[in-house]
């Protein structure tokens, strides 16, 4: 049993290097059951975690007694995750339809009927065997998206009379760049987060994650959407912090293997602290090595595999690059090109870099298509650079691997 989750989010008692961001969603909880919403949003570009510490949100909401410090003895408040991941929506109505499924889940079967006659009063959505379904008329897509904050609403559990304090919620939209393209998804989320306070239900708060360029977007439609959350910025991992990560997770692997300091130390310079990275080394050397102890040798190996485990470098240009390995060689060579320079670089600094390139505008349009490459700066003298740093690594660590070498030398990972 590989314990590495490469694929997937870290389990929350595995994230590491997080103890200031869990400071401050557990200051976040304290306040919000307190009447005062403190909502969070956690800007990280892609492999840093954002979806880790999301997870790690919703088990802190789930097991840390959050008191009350006005009544004796002290009560600990009910808080409820409501986990919903946007990953998978395109448009305003998925969007409703998603947080509406993550109520349901969260708070149980119990109020089953009730939600079906709620959904009676609203044309455009019903109850299926998996969940609210959405009707295909466009009208009846706007009559939801009208009705979707007074539905939540009314979705959220009352306590009964007499029961004490009310349950705190926490909302976790996860993933949410991934509708910032969406007409009106901007407006849709803070009308929700303004909207239940004013409903009389202030034990509600929301947790969003996304990208620098999705909170671009998001704001570019709603300037004051980001005035309302406390924001927190995900860093890479320092170096004990990887090792931290790779030891404790190693250790729960079946067997068990250790790592040397050596490797340790190698992986955290491979990775630049990048979590999912980090993982995904540590996963392919756990496959690689046959006794007890990952030496350097085989995290230098992990990185190019052998004919039965694709290497490290393979399987992140093949689960999360595909939309840039399938591409022309030119492309590669204009992104080293852009890689090269410190900073973003203007279209004629590439062409001087590749004379024998006639026409940059074409793949300089692909690459910004693909989500590859962002134009930054004015209209008048536009500069390009490469949109995630994940991307840049992986450049620097490709052109270190010539054509059929498998082995790399400790002192040529970065620039």
């Amino acid at each position: 049993y590989n314990p590495f989750s490469p694929d997937r989010p870290a389990q929350p008692h595995l994230v590491f290097g997080r103890n200031g961001v869990a400071r401050r969603i557990d200051e976040a909880f304290q306040s919000t059951v307190r009447g005062r919403p403190r909502h969070l949003l956690i800007i990280s570009h892609p492999w840093l975690g954002k979806t880790s510490v999301a997870n790690l949100a919703a088990r802190l909401a789930l097991n840390l007694g959050v008191k009350r410090p006005n009544c004796v003895p002290p009560k600990a408040a009910h808080f409820t995750p409501v986990f919903c991941s946007l990953g998978a929506c395109t448009n305003r109505v998925q969007v409703c339809a998603s947080i509406i499924n993550a109520i349901l889940r969260s708070t149980g079967s119990a109020q089953i009927g009730r939600v079906k006659r709620l959904l009676r009063r609203i044309t455009g959505l019903r109850l299926g065997p998996l969940g609210v379904v959405l009707e295909p008329s466009r009208n009846q897509r706007d009559i939801v998206v009208a009705a979707f904050p007074h539905l939540v609403q009314e979705l959220i559990p009352r306590p009964a009379s007499g029961a004490g304090d009310r349950p705190a919620f926490i909302f976790i939209l996860d993933d949410t760049e991934n509708i910032s393209g969406a007409r009106g998804a901007a407006a849709l989320i803070k009308g929700l987060i303004e909207h239940l306070p004013r409903a009389q239900l202030p034990n509600a708060m929301f947790l969003v994650t996304a990208t620098p360029d999705g909170i671009e977007r998001l704001s570019a439609q709603c300037a004051s959407f980001t005035g309302l959350f406390s924001v927190l910025t995900l860093n890479t991992l320092t170096g004990d912090s990887v090792s931290e990560l790779v030891t404790s997770t190693a250790l729960e692997g079946h067997p068990p293997k250790c790592f040397t300091d050596e490797a340790l130390n190698l992986i955290s310079e491979l990775s630049a602290g990048y979590p999912g990275f980090v993982q995904m080394i540590a996963s392919t050397a756990y496959d690689l090595c046959r006794g007890p102890l990952v030496d350097t040798g085989t995290i230098r190996k992990s990185l190019v595999g052998n004919r039965f485990i694709k290497g490290a470098l393979a399987s992140l240009a093949d689960r999360h690059f595909r939309h840039l390995i399938d591409l022309q060689p030119i492309y590669m060579r204009i992104l080293d090109a852009m890689d090269s320079a410190e900073g973003p670089v203007k279209s004629d600094d590439i062409r001087k870099s590749l004379p024998e390139l006639k026409n940059l505008g074409p793949y300089l349009r692909t690459l910004m298509r693909r989500s590859i490459v962002r134009k930054v700066g004015g209209p008048g003298s536009p500069e390009y650079e490469i949109a995630a740093p994940i991307v840049s690594l992986w450049l620097h660590l490709h052109r270190v691997l010539p054509g059929g070498r498998r082995s790399l030398t400790p002192t040529t990972y970065l620039v």
